[in-house]
């Protein structure tokens, strides 16, 4: 139970709590949101937001094992508000996430939409999972999924020796429906399957190897856009478009068409749910967070200065660290 008065004369104000929590089961526990509680489990006051320190996302609570972390009350963006009171009820989410007996990264939204490891080397002490252009990818199911008018798609991706010449495919599926983030004609490149055509928004971007990326690929039913590291990428109206495209453009309406094919990371997959081949990955990642939602400019700008800010997004799928 927490009831918070800021200054009102401080932007700087905060207040700060050392929280332990104990887990007194036989099992073992990730951590995966923070929510308010109070009445309709939102906030009393919007003005005033957190920070954890000690605790992040998919960190585990191992059992008969305690973790001690602080949370710190602040105005949002350090911007003073008239109204310098919070008062709502804590709850710190665990889940007890079950993954497949094959090898899989679990997914931490607790919606069960585990990814299986084809063939990708996981080096689980340092959260990196690579694959090798050849024969690797990660396969993420979500096939059949309505996605309607909206689709978020986040990855961090380092690119390994690749020709950025060759149309290669990071995060999605495709197989006339659906979409996603690939690479073209040395362009990062995001494409939506609406009213019968690949959409193809084309960057300005231009990916080097052996450099981390933060991508962000979205579609809110009006126009798509492509973020890295935290940047708005320009559209190319010059660029060529793949040669599955149909139509380059920036701005466009219709429900993105069902796929019968899995997502996949590294890979597109075919109708067989086998990879094409030609188009496979050679790139390490380190996380990936699919939505059927839209994120705004304010919860875009938040997720690159702290990205466990979107974990309670409303449409969150499918959240993997690696």
């Amino acid at each position: 139970n927490s009831n918070i008065y800021l200054s009102t004369t401080d932007q700087n104000s905060q207040i700060s709590y050392k929280i332990t929590i104990y887990n007194s089961t036989d099992i073992d526990y990730y951590f995966y949101k923070t929510k308010y509680f109070l009445g309709n489990d939102t906030y009393n006051n919007n003005d005033i937001t957190f920070s954890l320190n000690g605790l992040k996302n998919a960190d585990i609570l191992k059992s008969k094992t305690s973790i001690t972390f602080i949370i710190t009350f602040h105005y949002k963006n350090q911007i003073l508000s008239n109204n310098n009171n919070l008062k709502s009820y804590l709850n710190f989410k665990f889940t007890h996430i079950i993954c497949p007996e094959d090898e899989a990264v679990c997914d931490l939204s607790g919606n069960g939409n585990h990814a299986k490891i084809i063939g990708a080397n996981w080096d689980e002490e340092n959260n990196i999972i690579t694959t090798d252009g050849i024969e690797s990818y990660l396969d993420l199911g979500l096939n059949q999924f309505d996605f309607k008018n909206k689709i978020t798609l986040i990855i961090k991706v380092k690119f390994n020796n690749e020709d950025f010449t060759k149309e290669k495919f990071i995060f999605g599926n495709w197989e006339s429906a659906g979409g996603g983030l690939s690479i073209s004609n040395e362009k990062l490149i995001f494409a939506i399957y609406t009213n019968d055509l690949y959409n193809v928004f084309t960057s300005t971007f231009t990916p080097e190897n052996n450099i981390w990326y933060d991508i962000i690929g979205m579609y809110d039913g009006n126009k798509m856009s492509i973020y890295v590291n935290g940047e708005k990428q320009k559209y190319d109206n010059t660029a060529i478009i793949p040669s599955w495209g149909h139509k380059s453009c920036e701005t466009l309406t219709g429900n993105i068409k069902i796929s019968t094919t899995n997502m996949a990371i590294g890979a597109n997959l075919n109708n067989d749910l086998n990879p094409n081949t030609w188009n496979l990955l050679s790139a390490s990642y380190q996380k990936a967070l699919l939505f059927n939602s839209t994120l705004t400019d304010e919860e875009i700008n938040n997720y690159y200065n702290d990205e466990t800010t979107i974990y309670n997004k409303e449409g969150l799928l499918a959240h993997y660290i690696f």
